[in-house]
């Protein structure tokens, strides 16, 4: 079995206004999990066929969503230097800025809200998993949107 190692140091997102003039304001979920698999993915993992297995997908299907993200601005395409048959995906500077910053304001917000409601005791004495919070709050996030999608 093949593992692809994420590398922490990336990440992906998108600008909501570039995702609504591309896309008519969404993103299928195939795209956005092709954006979030290649930012957090090492560079040997950076692949069409390694976001196929990740998602446990056709390679055509996964190569759907990456065309569409490619014509959209989200990733580009560059030829390994060693084999040119093969392509490596990055994302572009904007969507790595957009996604950097907003990770920040999210990490702040979160330790602003630790520190005004549960303080500086609860801190010092206790541990608490990030992974953890920052899945809930996708959970939370992702409920949410849902939400507001079918009330429309």
């Amino acid at each position: 079995m093949v593992r692809y190692y994420l590398d922490p140091e990336r990440s992906a997102a998108r600008s909501i206004e570039r995702a609504r003039s591309s896309y008519d304001g969404e993103l299928s979920p195939a795209q956005w999990m092709a954006l979030r698999f290649f930012a957090r993915a090492n560079p040997f993992s950076r692949t069409p066929s390694a976001f196929a297995e990740f998602q446990a997908t056709t390679r055509g299907t996964a190569t759907q969503a990456i065309k569409a993200l490619e014509a959209g601005g989200y990733l580009v395409r560059q030829p390994f230097k060693t084999d040119g048959r093969s392509v490596s995906l990055r994302l572009t500077v904007l969507v790595s800025i957009v996604h950097s910053a907003s990770m920040i304001a999210a990490g702040g917000f979160s330790a602003w809200l630790v520190y005004r409601y549960l303080g500086l005791k609860f801190i010092s004495r206790s541990w608490f998993n990030l992974d953890a919070t920052w899945a809930v709050s996708l959970i939370l996030v992702g409920t949410l949107a849902l939400a507001i999608s079918l009330a429309d």
